[in-house]
């Protein structure tokens, strides 16, 4: 009995001070500088308020957008290591020890919020069929990459499966409930990920 209960106290001891991180996501590099504190805010799910992000194109929110996932394309080198642990592709690009080898990667997020804006530019393509690289593409390219960037978003989403809470409210003139978007959430610091 004795013995059984240092086990488990020992146990217990290493899954607490284990990271949130570490647990819920596969090993990425930037794990060591992000804070496990998460901040909490307010979403703004207003439907008909226009915001820095949302609402018709114009060169301020282009500036915005790019300024999401602009930063050199993303790329950084990981070792063989972090590779294997987040169990990455045997075929994964091997970067030439002359720019300091290891292997090509990206953050995921980088990758859904450059999806979420060709999903954006995609509805709006009157305004940008002349200025975004996106329709530079042929017509089958640009609905094979929309497809996927549609799938693999429903994909995450249905990885992270949000259990957060949606109220509704009534809405002068409106015959049914509408739903309060506006939901607190405990987010991550975006800035300190950009930072890295």
């Amino acid at each position: 009995l004795f013995i059984t209960s240092i086990t488990l106290f020992r146990l217990a001891s290493t899954i607490s001070s284990m990271r949130c991180l570490d647990v819920v996501e596969m090993p990425s590099p930037v794990h060591s500088i992000l804070s496990d504190e998460l901040t909490p805010m307010r979403i703004d799910g207003r439907f008909w308020e226009e915001n820095e992000y949302k609402g018709p194109p114009s060169p301020e929110r282009d500036a915005a957008w790019n300024a999401l996932t602009n930063h050199g394309g993303g790329f950084f080198s990981i070792s063989q290591e972090t590779l294997q642990a987040a169990n990455a592709s045997e075929h994964s690009i091997e970067l030439p020890d002359s720019i300091g080898g290891g292997y090509m990667a990206s953050l995921e997020v980088t990758h859904q919020l450059h999806c979420v804006q060709l999903i954006r530019e995609w509805s709006y393509r009157d305004y940008y069929r002349n200025k975004s690289i996106i329709f530079y593409d042929s017509d089958e390219t640009l609905r094979i990459h929309l497809d996927h960037c549609i799938d693999n978003l429903r994909q995450k989403l249905m990885c992270d499966s949000d259990t957060g809470i949606l109220t509704y409210v009534w809405i002068k003139n409106r015959s049914s409930p509408y739903a309060d978007f506006g939901v607190q959430k405990k987010c991550r610091n975006y800035s300190q990920v950009q930072e890295w």
